[in-house]
This record gives C-alpha cells, sequence and structure tokens, in this order.
C-alpha cells in the first residue's frame, strides 16, 4: 500500500494559516447562531442532569423535550466543553473558538493525508489550504455548529477507505472497521452522515478486488454493520418522538429542477464567483482544456486503472451527499446554502486534485496545470474577499459579515441584534415577564436553560417593583413587554442595570431586556 508522504513542514504551515483565519474571525470567541442556541440549549440540560433535550419555554414554566431534530453526538461534545469552560472559568464560546481552530486543524491534516498517497506533496498542500480558504469552510468554523466537527470524522473515514482500497495486502480490514465506526460516528453527529456511508458503498462495489459476488457481499456486510453501529440512535428517535430522524420538519413544495440550478450556482460562487460573461468564458476554457487533456491519446500515459478512485471516489461522497439533499428537499424543509454545501466542499478539492493528477499523467508534460492554475487563481481572489467580508462584518456590525451573500446573524454581537429575533423562539405578552437565569452568560439574552414566565402586576408600585427586582438579583435577566415597568425598573435600577430596547420581527412589541450581576447565592 502506498503512504503518506508529507513533510513536517506542512502541518506547521497549515496549523499558522489554521490559527490565524479563526483568530480573525473569532473576536469575541465562538459565534452564535439559532442553531448554536438550540445546541447549546441540549448541551446545558446534559449538564443540569434532564439528559439529551432542549429547553421548551411554555407559558407554564420551565420543560424540556428530547433532542431528536439534531443527532446527539455534537451537544454531548458541547456539553464537555462548556463544562470545562465553566470549571475552569472562562467563557464557553471561547472554549469552542479553540474546538473549532482543533477540528481545522485535525480536517487540514486529514486532507493532506489523503491528497499526499498520490506522492505529489505540494498538491496535498494546496489542497489543504483552499480547504482552510474556501467561503464556506471560513464560515463554518466561526460558529458553534456541527459542521465542524463532522468533517473531521468524515475525512478520517475516507482516509480509511482510501487506506483499505489501495491496500497491498487481502488480510488487512483494520481500515474498513475504522472507516465504518467513524462514518456511525459521523452519523451520530449529522444525519446525512448516511449520504457518506452510501459513498463508501458505492466505492466498494466498485473498487473492492474480486468478483462482483464477493463485492456484493462486501458491500452486504458493511451495510449490516453500519445499520447495527446507528441502530441504538435510530431506536431512541422513534421511542421519544416515532420518527426515526428528528420529527417532521414541514414539508415544502420543492421543485427539484430549481434545486438543481441553486445547488450548481452555490458550487460555483464557492470556487469562482466571478461577473458572469467572465465567470462563463473562464468555464468554457476549463471544460475545454481538461475535456482535450482527458481525451488525447499520449504514448507517456502512465495511470493506472485504478488510480481513478482519487477522482471518482470523491465525487461519489459529493454526488451521493447532493442526492439525498435534494431528495430531503422534497419531503422536508432542508436548507440548500452555503453552510449545507460546505460538508461537501473537501470532497471537491479533492475530487480536482486526483482529476489534475490523472489528466498530468495522460499529458505527460505540464499542460495539465493551465485550467486549474487559472481557477485557483479565482478561487483565492474569492476566498480573501470572503474573509474581508467576515471582519467587515465584525468591525461594522459586532458579527460576522456576510459570506457569498448569505447572513447568519450572530449573537455574540451587538446586543440589540443579538434579541431581535426573540420573538422567532418565546413571544410573551404584552404583560409578561420573563427571567432568565443568567448563570452561563455564554448566551446571556436568551431563554435559557431555566425560564420563569409570570405576569407583572398591573401596579407598578413600590412592593411589586421591590418583588421584582428580587427575583431578577437571583435570575440576572429580564425581559418585559410593559413600557410602564420598563420605565419603573429602569428609575429603580438605574447605574446597577444594563438596559436594551428591542423589536420583534413585526415591529408590533418593543421589549425592555434588563440585565443585573447574578447575587450570589
Amino acid at each position: 500500500m502506498p503512504e503518506s508522504t508529507a513533510p513536517r513542514w506542512t502541518f506547521l504551515l497549515l496549523a499558522a494559516v489554521a490559527a490565524l483565519l479563526l483568530y480573525s474571525h473569532t473576536p469575541l470567541g465562538a459565534a452564535l447562531s439559532m442553531d448554536s442556541l438550540s445546541y447549546l440549549s441540549t448541551a446545558g440540560n446534559i449538564l443540569d442532569g434532564h439528559g439529551i433535550a432542549y429547553t421548551t419555554y411554555a407559558l407554564n414554566g420551565p420543560a424540556v423535550e428530547a433532542t431528536t431534530l439534531w443527532p446527539p453526538l455534537y451537544p454531548i461534545a458541547l456539553a464537555g466543553i462548556v463544562g470545562v469552560a465553566e470549571i475552569l472559568g472562562f467563557p464557553s464560546v471561547t472554549a469552542v473558538a479553540f474546538c473549532n481552530l482543533a477540528a481545522m486543524f485535525v480536517s487540514l491534516y486529514l486532507i493532506v493525508r489523503i491528497a499526499s498517497y498520490s506522492g505529489w506533496n505540494w498538491g496535498a498542500f494546496i489542497a489543504a489550504v483552499a480547504f482552510a480558504l474556501a467561503p464556506s469552510i471560513q464560515l463554518i468554523h466561526i460558529y458553534v455548529w456541527s459542521e465542524a466537527f463532522f468533517l473531521p470524522i468524515t475525512l478520517g473515514a475516507y482516509l480509511c477507505l482510501q487506506r483499505y482500497l489501495l491496500r497491498t495486502e487481502e488480510s488487512s480490514r483494520k481500515s474498513l472497521y475504522c472507516m465504518l465506526a467513524l462514518l456511525a460516528l459521523a452519523t451520530y453527529t449529522r444525519y446525512v452522515g448516511i449520504a457518506f456511508f452510501g459513498a463508501a458503498a458505492m466505492a466498494l462495489l466498485i473498487y473492492e478486488r474480486g468478483n462482483l459476488v464477493v463485492r456484493v457481499r462486501a458491500v452486504a456486510l458493511a451495510s449490516f454493520a453500519y445499520v447495527m453501529l446507528i441502530v441504538p440512535m435510530l431506536v431512541r428517535n422513534v421511542l421519544v418522538s416515532d420518527d426515526l430522524a428528528g420529527g417532521d420538519r414541514g414539508t415544502p413544495s420543492a421543485d427539484l429542477a430549481t434545486d438543481l440550478v441553486q445547488l450548481v450556482w452555490y458550487i460555483y460562487l464557492e470556487f469562482i464567483n466571478l461577473p458572469n460573461i467572465a465567470g462563463a468564458a473562464l468555464l468554457i476554457f476549463s471544460v475545454a482544456a481538461v475535456g482535450w487533456l482527458f481525451l488525447r491519446d499520449d504514448s507517456a500515459k502512465t495511470s493506472a486503472a485504478r488510480e481513478s478512485l482519487h477522482w471518482i471516489v470523491p465525487l461519489l461522497f459529493v454526488a451521493s451527499y447532493s442526492i439525498l439533499i435534494l431528495l430531503s428537499r422534497m419531503l422536508q424543509v432542508t436548507d440548500l446554502d452555503s453552510r449545507m454545501l460546505s460538508v461537501a466542499v473537501p470532497f471537491l478539492i479533492l475530487a480536482v486534485h486526483g482529476i489534475y493528477l490523472s489528466l498530468a499523467s495522460r499529458a505527460g508534460d505540464r499542460k495539465a496545470a493551465l485550467p486549474f492554475v487559472l481557477l485557483l487563481c479565482v478561487f483565492f481572489i474569492n476566498a480573501v474577499n470572503t474573509h474581508r467580508s467576515i471582519l467587515a462584518g465584525w468591525r461594522e456590525h459586532g458579527e460576522p459579515g456576510a459570506v457569498l451573500g448569505l447572513v447568519y446573524p450572530s449573537l455574540t454581537g451587538a446586543r440589540l441584534d443579538t434579541l431581535r429575533s426573540i420573538g422567532e423562539h418565546f413571544a410573551p405578552g404584552e404583560g409578561d415577564l420573563v427571567l432568565t437565569d443568567a448563570k452561563r452568560p455564554v448566551i446571556l439574552g436568551y431563554l435559557y436553560p431555566d425560564t420563569d414566565v409570570r405576569r407583572v402586576p398591573d401596579e407598578p408600585n413600590e412592593a411589586n417593583i421591590a418583588a421584582v427586582i428580587e427575583v431578577l438579583q437571583r435570575k440576572g435577566l429580564a425581559i418585559i413587554g410593559r413600557p410602564d415597568w420598563g420605565q419603573a425598573l429602569s428609575d429603580r435600577l438605574h447605574g446597577r442595570a444594563d438596559f436594551y430596547r428591542i423589536e420583534t420581527a413585526t415591529g408590533k412589541l418593543e421589549y425592555i431586556v434588563i440585565t443585573l450581576p447574578v447575587r450570589a447565592q
């Protein structure tokens, strides 16, 4: 079996690239989207002994519900991260940012290992840098999102698959077992891991040694083992929600043709993102150049048939994932955007790397590099623009800037924007007072983990105000929709608390948000 030959300096340079990116992209720690808050809610409930569940904000008081919309592994890992951060006494978002950095470096390491099996170390280094700078990859490592953990697990499974398919000893099965275990872990992190198992099964069917019967038997055994590994999660989901994978998300009116165009468009934006005429010209030139090199009959051809797996297998991963996303959009509400595309990006990069090597061996000279050099230049310009957009967002709005035209509002930005979407998750009536425990300031301003909802007394007199302040001193955060009460509390707590005014999405109701240091118990 060929071995990875990447030198150590490669990993040192990549560590520096990853650290610089993450340091500049997370000046306040990892950013928080609404999905991040759900992950953190589940992590908090795990720490509080409520199991793998998220907090629901019913008017009759705090309640929890089993988390099945997302698989359990990432919230469990997050609970460990948050717990350690609390023990050490620093913000959880800072801990998550460091974990995202570690996850990115592991992904970079794995890409170098995978790509360097071809023997071209510089190509492996370029592929890894391209991964680090890809717009969607920059994006997912900013937030508290499961994609950052999902990618190194999936890339590890791919490396194991590659080692198994390139093996020289028939008896070597350790890589296959590791692949199955990692793909199961990936599925426990994101349900789309099942698509990557499908791709691995197709690769086994194509490249496994032996006749068709032997290959089909290998795929059947691998499928049985994979299903057995994920059965505990599926059984739990059915028991707690009557659904295999997360419950009903709603049924959209999906148009397959429109989704296909949108998917291609996002891939185009990820790698090229040029004005229409320039982008079309570059694509036509690149396709023509690749086609000419691929079809030419050259006696210098040296590539063996099995070396095609360096580009066919990653394309199988991309195709299987794309098919799953397109099918799921026809059945339920599933996003199709830069974040969703991110987990396919490393396999697209590996496929381009493999295609280049195949074409270079056919051409027997440097001609194969020309279309890829132009694409690489455009890609790096796109990556730099993404980086500048992210930094501009932090500088101007206190949250990451848009990536490829998409905005993912962050709760680490200005507090006004932090709480602007509160009505999407909890809509207290005008007379409701929401008191929230702020013991975990990582998500201060969100109703988590223990929320007390009550009607404020009609009269904001001294006794009633004192009673509310007494509770507020224990909870730390209040959200109130009564202007008279907001003014009364503002007068009494002047200089002792911070006040913010937020509008709901409809703009019909204003909330007064009061944060007060929590009194020692």
